[in-house]
């Protein structure tokens, strides 16, 4: 996989153990917003060391290709995180299948961001499958 993938306005960076800050500083700046969706979250889990620990999960993950998780980044403002967009519970094969999940910062909400974005990220994922490889959402 890419170090990075590049729309016109965004990096799509694959998520990596080096991210642990940047996306620490993500959950903590948009806490009060992600709280009526996310599930109870301990005060520890807005540091940098728990997140480098999620993030060895989402490398394993990709690794064994049951799920892709990418941090959103503005190219003007490359040392930010504004989002995550992640196909879990991948399924190869003939059910071919997966969730989407996907969310963005609170100040970056309703500029277009998404647009494509999650169409871009599903091409990504099977870029490393071969041909006649699909994900069906």
């Amino acid at each position: 996989m890419k170090q990075s993938y590049e729309t016109e306005r965004l990096l799509l960076l694959p998520a990596a153990q080096p991210q642990a800050q940047m996306v620490a500083d993500y959950y903590c700046r948009n806490k009060a917003f992600f709280e009526p969706f996310d599930p109870q979250r301990e005060p520890n889990f807005f540091t940098a060391e728990y997140q480098r620990r999620l993030l060895v999960q989402d490398e394993e993950n990709r690794e064994r290709a049951a799920g892709f998780r990418f941090y959103i980044v503005p190219k003007e403002q490359p040392g930010q995180i504004i989002g995550m967009v992640a196909l879990n519970n991948v399924v190869w094969g003939s059910f071919c299948s997966c969730f989407l999940g996907y969310k963005l910062d609170e100040d970056w909400l309703r500029q277009g961001w998404m647009d494509g974005l999650t169409v871009r990220e599903d091409s990504l994922v099977l870029e490393g499958r071969g041909s006649g490889s699909y994900v069906s959402m």
